[in-house]
């Protein structure tokens, strides 16, 4: 890479505190990456030379480097990043599926919605890392419960204004389901279903697919507190306020 591609802007650059950017200040330099191969390589040899050593300024070239390839959408698919210094990257929404990321500095990296399907992390150091799903959808009120699916791919939240919120990998999907606090929820065993129950006394069957509401169940005579499926998916217990079960 030559001083025509800003070499020694992308230099600077790369020398600061991962942790001290913003990535909208780097939008020039993402399209610079996205066009330029010879600049995509010029990243990862500064990753590359992080793997061998302690040195920080070193690591932060690293960190800087992997950030601006991610920001730039380069796949990191299947690629060999042990002993790497990834310190604070920034890093939601990378693919580094089937990727070496042994022994590895990830510490307060942010790894939310990444790809990290069948990645190797043994060994790294992931203190601080940032995972999970960020900012994807809006509560005006309350989360009263949360709920993962048995495969950890779908999370279900209850909130005080009746609504249900359906969180995966590829955003969310607001439910009105109830007319007050959705106290409880519960996943079928299957993952095709999830149960909801409510401060206004009611149960409610829902379709994962269809994200519609399939049966309506009454009998407790005040708020519903907890909700659990058998193991075989064919009952769903409850108990309420009523001391009822």
């Amino acid at each position: 890479m030559n001083s025509g591609d800003g070499a020694d802007l992308l230099n600077s650059f790369l020398q600061s505190p991962p942790d001290c950017f913003l990535l909208s200040k780097i939008k020039d330099f993402v399209l610079t990456v996205k066009k330029n191969e010879s600049v995509r390589d010029f990243l990862f040899r500064a990753i590359e030379k992080s793997k061998k050593t302690d040195d920080g300024l070193i690591s932060f070239r690293s960190s800087n480097a992997i950030t601006l390839l991610n920001q730039a959408k380069v796949s990191f698919a299947k690629f060999d990043f042990e002993n790497a210094k990834f310190k604070s990257a920034q890093l939601s929404h990378a693919d580094f599926e089937g990727a070496s990321l042994k022994n590895c500095d990830l510490r307060n990296a942010t790894l939310r919605r990444s790809n990290l399907k069948g990645a190797n992390l043994s060994g790294a150091n992931l203190t601080g890392a940032k995972f999970g799903l960020d900012g994807i959808f809006d509560v005006k009120d309350g989360i009263m419960c949360v709920e993962y699916s048995n495969d950890g791919k779908l999370v279900i939240c209850g909130c005080t204004n009746g609504r249900v919120f359906l969180l995966s990998n590829t955003g969310s999907t607001s439910i009105s389901a109830h007319v007050e606090d959705v106290n409880c929820l519960a996943f079928s065993p299957d993952g095709k279903y999830f149960a909801s129950g409510g401060k206004d006394r009611t149960i409610k069957v829902w379709s994962i697919a269809t994200k519609k509401a399939m049966k309506l169940l009454k009998g407790h005579e005040g708020p519903v507190w907890g909700l659990s499926y058998a193991p075989n998916g064919k009952y769903l217990a409850s108990c309420g306020n009523d001391g009822n079960v």
